[in-house]
């Protein structure tokens, strides 16, 4: 189970860092604090833009669209060398975190401003540069398997590295996001279509699913009860003499 999280900053070096701050004019040390913290904000986005068919379906058009811009992670230097190069960087991944957040963008933006130092629209920023990353490393990590339900067990997979993560305290609630959870294909479908106001059923569900396999296991390894040994039976053999007594035959002729 790969750490998309750690995968991405990974990415971000300190030349990476240095080249952000330049083109954003903030202060490099400012800069770095501020992609510690966009990072797992945009992939919360985008964990929980999956948690939907709908939204699972939108990414899984975002991952195929990605291909034709090529390896970013390997290009991420040049990509931010400023020009046109950076400005499509940072226009893809505008569309992009814009899509995932809508109207809580500019909170977000606001609230990671405030959080290290540098300016609304750097941390806007920073998110933009952040976004096709993920895509690109998620992109690679599914490879021809590009599908819902591939891309959701991937992003699944991804909650617990989250919750580590430790984002600031209302981070999540200016970014929408409470509590995140993705319905993963070992699901059985008849549960997972199942709305969350119906809890009790699929709860109902479940257990009557685990009882049916508990009994199939229980079945499978019953033994069959030992029969016991018949003992043969021997009666008491009677000696000859005790019941065949002498007869003394005529004698021929007489």
């Amino acid at each position: 189970m790969e750490n998309l999280l750690d995968l991405v900053k990974g990415q971000i070096t300190e030349t990476i860092i240095h080249k952000a701050a330049a083109y954003l004019g903030e202060d490099a040390n400012a800069t770095a604090k501020a992609f510690d913290m966009a990072l797992p904000a945009v992939l919360s986005g985008i964990v929980n833009e999956a948690a939907t068919s709908s939204g699972a379906e939108n990414l899984v058009n975002t991952l195929k669209n990605s291909e034709k811009q090529g390896d970013i992670m390997g290009s991420l230097g040049f990509l931010l060398g400023g020009g046109s190069a950076t400005q499509g960087l940072l226009d893809t991944g505008g569309s992009i975190v814009t899509r995932l957040f809508g109207s809580h963008m500019s909170g977000i933006s606001n609230f990671l401003a405030q959080f290290s130092g540098i300016k609304s629209s750097s941390a806007s920023g920073l998110m933009s540069i952040a976004a096709p990353i993920f895509i690109n490393i998620i992109s690679h990590k599914l490879g021809n398997n590009q599908t819902a339900g591939d891309l959701t067990h991937l992003l699944g997979q991804q909650l617990p590295y989250l919750q580590n993560a430790h984002l600031p305290t209302g981070l999540k609630e200016t970014m929408g996001l409470k509590n995140i959870t993705l319905n993963t294909p070992s699901v059985p479908k008849a549960v997972e279509s199942i709305s969350a106001n119906n809890g009790v059923v699929a709860w109902v569900l479940l257990l009557a699913a685990a009882a049916i396999a508990l009994y199939s296991y229980k079945a499978c390894n019953v033994k069959m009860p030992e029969v016991p040994t018949a003992t043969p039976v021997i009666e008491k053999i009677i000696p000859v003499s005790d019941t065949v007594k002498t007869v003394k035959l005529p004698e021929m002729g007489k």
